[in-house]
């Protein structure tokens, strides 16, 4: 299988227009056939930002999208944040607002997690 990933580089100016603006301006990703189209985002709060992620996700079909900043904690369901057919990695900081990272995959791909985590500071995440 080959892993497809495409990076959008905004330039300054675009740095601080609102995600829904950004989503008309740019054009949907395509990955070739036979291959997996991953992206990252810094969402910087999921939690106001639930609708545009899902259209961006609609937008350009991601298969695996990783998330960091997701200022999420265990009160706030998966169900909250999920698009439809996707599901949700995810590593919540509980020892401040801000941190925490995920990953959204389609339903269709096995995921396995590998464990033990490796040995980190308390200020780092990972899945």
């Amino acid at each position: 299988m080959v892993i497809y990933t495409q990076t959008l580089v905004l330039p300054q100016s675009q740095l601080h227009i609102p995600i829904h603006q950004l989503l008309l301006s740019h054009t949907c990703l395509q990955s070739p056939p036979n291959s997996l189209l991953i992206a990252h985002l810094n969402i910087r709060s999921i939690n106001n930002k639930v609708a545009h992620l899902h259209a961006l996700i609609a937008l350009h079909s991601f298969d695996i999208l990783y998330l960091s900043e997701t200022w999420l904690n265990p009160s706030i369901q998966d169900s909250a944040v999920l698009p439809l057919g996707y599901n949700i990695l995810r590593q919540d900081r509980n020892t401040k607002k801000s941190g925490g990272v995920a990953i959204l995959y389609k339903n269709g791909l096995q995921v396995t997690l590998l464990d033990p985590k490796p040995p980190l500071s308390n200020n780092a995440e990972i899945l």
